[in-house]
């Protein structure tokens, strides 16, 4: 490469080098010498240093997404991991042949526009723009200026107390007993019953401190969804009496799919004649008892894992200790019903 070489009032030697950074933006950099030799030596030796950071030219979005993934691996769990390579597979085709250095705000908007034709919801198409973005930032500055799909008001139906009280009646003595009382009283979330372990179950209390997924038809075992879905509950009478009725064939209390629980469940509702509820809405009826009942919101948002540093800061001796009022009074009400 030829050099554009400066002499500086001082007499000194002067070259500035253009260059593009680790995240694609252009830069400037001047070299000083005293001699035109030790100026172009030292010119030489930046150029070489560049050549080991600069962001590969013509790189494709969905290559480019493709390793975004993988530098992150590590600090992603495994199913998120999956969601991400299914949007690659499924989302990222009609940028496969558009390299990052030439994407445009028309090119992202219509492949925008693409999702939004093939019935894809907003969220989704949210979630894989934010899958997009830091993606290309690794190499370019270039923000899209696109509009994104608005997200539509849906007001979500959770079952009524009374109708949580069917469904746990209809399911006594059967696989979905256990299940359905520790999401309905415990709060607690299909993943994390299914990563229930004896172990966890102490003398008045469970820790509920694992998930248990399946990923590509694998079992995966990983911690709690976020730092506050790791607490203590309280040991309720029902569900003492329905782990004494639990057979003791491995590790894990509950030795069945999500898939398997959520096709009984499913079919349970029928047959009651009641909506199409989630068994994950079962959660909220936990909370519905606690407001019933006049125990604080924040005790409440820890004991279905959705609190805050500072609540669990708040409450955590509260929710160690099995014997402490808000237990206790959970405890009664849990108790009785479905006498």
């Amino acid at each position: 490469m030829a050099y554009k070489i400066e002499t500086l009032p001082s007499g000194s030697k002067r070259i500035r080098i253009s260059y593009k950074d680790e995240f694609g933006n252009y830069r400037q950099k001047s070299v000083t010498g005293k001699t035109e030799k030790e100026a172009l030596q030292k010119a030489l030796q930046f150029e070489e240093e560049v050549k080991h950071t600069e962001s590969p030219d013509g790189i494709s979005v969905i290559d480019a997404v493709k390793e975004y993934i993988n530098l992150n691996r590590h600090a992603l769990s495994p199913t998120t991991i999956s969601q991400y390579e299914s949007m690659v597979k499924n989302r990222f085709e009609n940028l496969k042949n558009v390299s990052v250095d030439r994407i445009t705000d028309r090119i992202v908007q219509n492949w925008i526009n693409d999702m939004i034709l093939r019935g894809l919801s907003p969220k989704s198409i949210k979630n894989t723009y934010a899958l997009l973005l830091p993606a290309i930032q690794r190499y370019t500055s270039f923000v899209p200026r696109i509009s994104l799909p608005q997200t539509r008001e849906f007001i979500h139906q959770y079952p009524q107390d009374y109708e949580v009280e069917k469904i746990i009646a209809a399911a006594q003595g059967t696989p979905l007993e256990l299940p359905i009382l520790l999401a309905a009283f415990g709060g607690m979330r299909m993943s994390e019953v299914l990563g229930l372990k004896w172990s966890d179950v102490k003398d008045d209390h469970i820790i509920v401190q694992r998930a248990r997924v399946y990923v590509d038809g694998f079992e995966v075992e990983k911690i709690t969804k976020s730092r506050s879905g790791t607490r203590y509950l309280p040991l309720f009478a029902p569900i003492k009496d329905a782990l004494d009725k639990t057979d003791r064939t491995g590790d894990y209390i509950v030795n069945r799919t999500a898939r398997s629980i959520k096709k009984r469940y499913e079919t349970l509702l029928k047959n009651l004649d009641l909506p199409p509820y989630r068994f994950h809405d079962l959660r909220h009826h936990a909370a519905s008892v606690g407001a019933k009942l006049g125990i604080p919101d924040d005790y409440m948002k820890q004991y279905i894992g959705h609190s805050t540093v500072n609540m669990l800061k708040r409450y955590q001796h509260q929710m160690e200790s099995a014997t402490s009022q808000y237990a206790q009074t959970l405890n009664t009400y849990f108790s009785t019903r479905n006498k």
